[in-house]
């Protein structure tokens, strides 16, 4: 009965950003921003999103199903609250009161809470870091990789195929923005004429196969110097275009 009260919601809340998040590599400890106390415990492979905080720890948004009756107040999640997933599959449990960032009621049963938050980077799964992927995916590519060549990475962290322009076809990985409060783009790769031709990175990437780059404000790009300065023009107005797609 629960199930199927929230899960049409939850499709909806998870499917329409259509992103695939880092997630846990075992056990995780999550730490109040504010305190950096432990607050809350998660199982293996819980999917949440992140951005990078100091040299130890990463920023986490995490967005939960919790019964109405751990909810104090209906503000307050109380300790040793059980947490689920958007299959309501259970994640963990809460090890300390804490206060949302967020709390949206669905019934008189449950609701989903929106939590930010602090977590180590050791216990982050590398092969769910799409940087790390792909810097590892490109040692084998070559300068005339196709877009088949990369179908794997696409699918596993679900790239949005964004809208042709010119025959650039740009695929995107959205990040969530924690002082804009939604998701922009975090990594976009270009293909022109199935060919990769740049990579778009707001994180530190490492790609020795291409030659040139570029570096702006919020954003590095990465690019093969077959191409020419009239590409190079074309694909920043690209990357301009999909930046205002999410705002």
């Amino acid at each position: 009965m629960l199930k199927s009260k929230l899960l049409g919601v939850f499709l909806f809340l998870f499917c329409s950003a259509s992103l695939k998040a880092e997630w846990t590599g075992g056990n995780a400890v999550l730490y109040s921003v504010n305190e950096s106390s432990a607050f809350i415990e998660l199982q293996n492979q819980v999917f949440f999103f992140s951005h990078p905080y100091n040299q130890r720890q990463e920023k986490v948004f995490i967005q939960i199903v919790v019964s109405n009756k751990s909810l104090i107040d209906g503000l307050t999640l109380c300790k040793r609250a059980k947490l689920y997933d958007q299959q309501l599959k259970k994640i963990g449990k809460t090890l300390e009161e804490l206060v949302p960032y967020q709390v949206v009621f669905y019934n008189d049963t449950s609701a989903l809470v929106s939590i930010i938050a602090l977590i180590d980077k050791a216990s982050i799964d590398p092969m769910s870091i799409p940087e790390l992927s792909l810097s590892n995916l490109m040692q084998n590519a070559s300068k005339n990789a196709k877009s088949e060549f990369f179908n794997s990475f696409l699918q596993q962290f679900k790239l949005e195929s964004q809208d042709t322009v010119l025959d650039y076809v740009p695929h995107v990985f959205k990040q969530y923005h924690f002082d804009k409060h939604q998701f922009v783009p975090r990594l976009m790769l270009v293909f022109l004429h199935n060919e990769l031709i740049a990579v778009f990175h707001t994180r530190e990437l490492n790609i020795k196969l291409y030659d040139a780059s570029e570096q702006g404000l919020d954003f590095g790009m990465i690019y093969n110097s077959k191409f020419n300065e009239h590409d190079k023009s074309t694909l920043m107005e690209i990357y301009k275009l999909g930046l205002q797609s999410h705002k």
